[in-house]
């Protein structure tokens, strides 16, 4: 009885962490960038969005429709910050999942960021 007892605290404390692990999601480092991506997205800033993403993934910014681009992010990127609901973090790669809520619309972005050096970083050309 007393094992079973000790195996259901143990489960219980296990299942709480959890929980609040998953609370503290946006506190991690990959998800404070997703966090400063999506701010600086819907405020069309450049210079913010380049400290957000990869080297490559800037090129994409700045070419001949840059500008138009950062237009279309700040148009189509919600006021509100995304729930960032899951991290995967495997080596130097990791998978984060934002859930964006706009009016009765909600989806979950799924964005994969790379260390560059020392920093999180969000690769958006696919490679």
């Amino acid at each position: 009885m007393r094992s079973a007892l000790s195996i259901a605290a143990l489960v219980i404390m296990c299942c709480a962490a959890a929980v609040q692990a998953q609370g503290n999601l946006a506190a991690t480092p990959q998800g404070k960038v997703v966090l400063a991506y999506y701010k600086a997205a819907h405020a069309g800033d450049l210079a913010a969005i380049k400290k957000c993403i990869t080297a490559e993934s800037a090129k994409e910014l700045e070419g001949a429709h840059g500008k138009e681009i950062v237009g279309m992010l700040k148009e189509m990127t919600p006021a509100a910050p995304p729930a960032i609901t899951k991290v995967d973090v495997k080596d130097k790669t990791a998978m984060v999942d934002a859930k964006v809520t706009e009016g009765a619309t909600t989806t979950t972005e799924h964005l994969r960021l790379v260390m560059v050096g020392t920093e999180w970083k969000i690769n958006t050309t696919g490679k």
